[in-house]
């Protein structure tokens, strides 16, 4: 939300990927830098368009569990209760 413009109201997307960027340890060169480079950018979208067209993942997190695409956690004991059910049927 503090980024991300998509359903968020965030008047200076900018400064605020700057923001995010000086939290990492970024000046805000580096992070103009990395917003420029288009070669990274191009990497990014083949590494995403592979993800959706042959895993399936259209969101971020995905998480995948045995090869499995696990289905969407709200909260850390959505995971939890995945996780020992998936465990679970691995005893038997």
């Amino acid at each position: 939300a503090k980024w991300d413009p998509d359903g968020h109201d965030i008047p200076d997307v900018h400064a605020a990927l700057v923001d995010m960027g000086r939290i990492a340890g970024m000046t805000a060169d580096q992070v103009d830098k990395c917003i420029e480079d288009v070669g990274q950018q191009k990497k990014t979208e083949a590494v995403a368009k592979e993800a959706n067209d042959v895993y399936g993942v259209n969101a971020t997190p995905t998480f995948f569990v045995d090869g499995q695409r696990a289905p969407y956690f709200r909260t850390a004991d959505d995971v939890k209760a995945y996780l020992d059910q998936v465990l679970a049927q691995k005893k038997k």
